[in-house]
């Protein structure tokens, strides 16, 4: 995690609890504590929240956050088990 790392913890269709991790706290802008979104938007906020954080730390150390990008490959990955419409609940922001 960068200087501000930050996680946030989101509970899936199927019930199973998933820690996030993401290099910055640029989550809580897109993200909202307690919130449930469709699978599909949840995958596209968390897209664009990873991706800023990545933009982030390249500004700051000149080179994009790998862990954003390997965190949102596995956002992906679950999220593909899943009906886009199924309900994704937002457990943790910091």
């Amino acid at each position: 995690m960068g200087d501000d790392g930050s996680g946030f913890a989101v509970r899936w269709p199927d019930g199973s609890d998933e820690q996030c991790h993401t290099p910055s706290s640029a989550v809580r802008s897109l993200l909202v504590h307690d919130a449930c979104y469709p699978v599909a938007e949840f995958v596209d906020l968390s897209r664009a929240a990873l991706m800023r954080a990545s933009q982030q730390v390249e500004r700051r150390w000149g080179f994009p956050c790998p862990q954003a990008h390997a965190q949102l490959a596995a956002l992906e990955r679950h999220a593909s088990q899943f009906d886009p419409d199924a309900p994704v609940r937002v457990l943790y922001l910091p």
